[in-house]
């Protein structure tokens, strides 16, 4: 049966073609039936483990951090084409290797590539036993200098890797599965969860976006955070005072010090197995319904961490691409600035929600069993008017009432029934002091040197667009793409007597056009070479603009 993929319109015109990163590049995996089937050959089983002493384990939290919200077991491996899986040559000399990964009862599977250096032309795909769900593809443009490439979970206790190898390939590429990570507690993966009681008074995004446009671009700074493949927090994108689009990402020093129960560990290497979801957000308030998946970013660099103040600062390896459309957030690191203050998280690794409190906030010192922080550190939110937080919103931004974070969540105690006292690390406090730089955030966010330590927010995508172009939200317009069968189906909420639809390739060459009338159409697309190309409708003066993957 065909799968087909809901492609949700936003407000970007120009869409960059990114490396490194875990972003995807098109094409579609080999059919299950061509060539191999799946045999039990073809899959390793990953060995039990005592999940009941891992829940045992993870209850031993430190006594007031929020923590992280860990909800997979690693498994160490070395798993090459060389060792494991099957391999076979197609007629026209491509290389194909196909291994299976299997762990009985696993909620998702995600493994990391601890080699990854490909040639030009060389695809890896990665999908579940029926390819419902697909991976990829990643290939020369994901190398990285780290040689490495963690990759996003996959639901189900099946997952399946394919490395593709063109016959004329410069090089043989570099594979290896270093690290398999069993999901043994719901993640994204499974949104929306059964039971949401416990996030009964945390609102969707979407519950604000009738009444008002206050979050509109924020919220699109704040991602979740996958940290080592085992590990659920919150992270924010930041802007800095030159205003050039670096990508800082603040969060909490706990989330890559498994909450300071490492004595010195390696943030630069545990910044290298970050994978970031932006845009994970439920499209409508109620019901809650699952949130896309398929806008990531994978790996960092450390830039600053102070665990006195529990800060911590990493910088992408590649800029998000436009068409995920990140806001990098402006920060105020002089005072409190007003009300109302607004967290943005994603609590138990969950679609995005928000919590307000009309109330003002004041520094204290936030004392636990696991550390000790530096005296007045610590911005506490005495009572939260709207929402609370949970496990995974650690590292969420607390913003003033200008929309400006002033700190990041540490940690708490508010639930739906007691919503109060939630302490934030202040970048106030994280500012200037130690001046070593990698212990503070001026010498990062601060490069032009300005007088008063505050920075507006940016929007990248506000660049795109000409005057002649009024580029739209579309409320009226839907669009699906059919990937098998190479078609686009485009609705509009009444009939329309004209529109065009043109579809763009990366480059800017238009490749196909049409001319539209009535109230739904489904345009053949024909022969193309896989990949992004972007989908652009004109309709009562309006530019409706966005990617589409065939």
């Amino acid at each position: 049966m065909a799968k087909h993929l809901i492609i949700y319109f936003g407000l970007c015109l120009f869409l960059s073609v990114s490396v490194k990163a875990q972003i995807s590049h098109g094409g579609r995996p080999l059919p299950l039936t061509a060539t191999k089937s799946l045999t039990e050959d073809l899959f390793i089983t990953m060995p039990p483990f005592d999940l009941a002493e891992q829940l045992r384990l993870d209850s031993l939290e430190a006594t007031g951090l929020r923590s992280g919200f860990r909800f997979a077991y690693k498994f160490m491996t070395d798993y090459t084409p060389e060792n494991s899986g099957s391999r076979f040559t197609l007629p026209d000399g491509t290389k194909v290797w196909r291994l299976g990964i299997r762990s009985e009862g696993a909620l998702s599977l995600n493994i990391m590539f601890s080699e990854y250096h490909l040639p030009e032309g060389a695809r890896v795909f990665l999908y579940n036993s029926d390819q419902s769900e697909v991976l990829g593809s990643f290939n020369h443009l994901n190398n990285s200098e780290r040689g490495i490439l963690p990759v996003a979970p996959i639901q189900g206790d099946e997952l399946i890797v394919e490395y593709q190898e063109p016959a004329a390939a410069a090089f043989p590429g570099k594979l290896a599965v270093g690290e398999v990570n069993h999901g043994y507690r719901d993640l994204r993966v499974s949104e929306p969860q059964p039971d949401f009681t416990a996030f009964e008074c945390m609102p969707t995004v979407a519950c604000f976006q009738d009444t008002t446009t206050r979050y509109d671009e924020i919220e699109r700074s704040v991602v979740l955070l996958i940290i080592d493949g085992q590990i659920g927090c919150t992270g924010t994108l930041v802007n800095n005072t030159a205003n050039d689009g670096k990508p800082y990402l603040l969060t909490a020093s706990h989330c890559l010090n498994n909450q300071f129960r490492i004595q010195n560990p390696d943030y630069e290497e545990v910044a290298g197995k970050i994978v970031c979801y932006f845009n994970y957000n439920s499209p409508q308030c109620s019901p809650v319904e699952p949130g896309r998946t398929d806008q990531t970013v994978a790996s960092a660099h450390f830039r600053a961490v102070n665990e006195k103040t529990d800060m911590a600062l990493l910088e992408l390896l590649d800029t998000p691409p436009t068409d995920y459309r990140a806001y990098y957030a402006g920060w105020n690191a002089q005072d409190a600035g007003t009300a109302p203050y607004t967290c943005i998280h994603h609590p138990s690794g969950s679609l995005k929600r928000i919590s307000v409190a009309e109330g003002n906030v004041e520094l204290q010192t936030y004392k636990i069993t696991a550390t000790e922080f530096d005296e007045n550190a610590h911005w506490k939110v005495a009572r939260w008017t709207t929402g609370c937080t949970a496990g995974g919103s650690s590292g969420s931004p607390l913003l003033d009432g200008d929309n400006r974070i002033i700190g990041g969540l540490t940690g708490g105690a508010s639930n739906c029934a007691n919503p109060v006292e939630d302490f934030f690390f202040s970048i106030q406090k994280s500012w200037s002091e130690p001046t070593d730089s990698s212990r503070q955030l001026k010498y990062w966010l601060d490069p032009v040197g300005v007088t008063a330590p505050v920075c507006a927010g940016m929007d990248p995508n506000e660049e795109g667009g000409t005057a002649n172009e009024r580029i739209e939200a579309a409320t009226d317009v839907s669009l699906s793409v059919d990937r098998y069968r190479n078609t686009i189906r485009i609705d509009f909420a009444v009939p329309v007597s004209r529109a065009s639809l043109t579809l763009v390739s990366l480059t800017g060459k238009p490749v196909r056009s049409y001319s539209i009338a009535g109230q739904q159409a489904t345009l053949p697309i024909g022969s193309l070479p896989a990949g992004v190309y972007i989908v652009k409708i004109v309709y009562n003066n309006k530019l409706y603009t966005q990617k589409a993957l065939f």
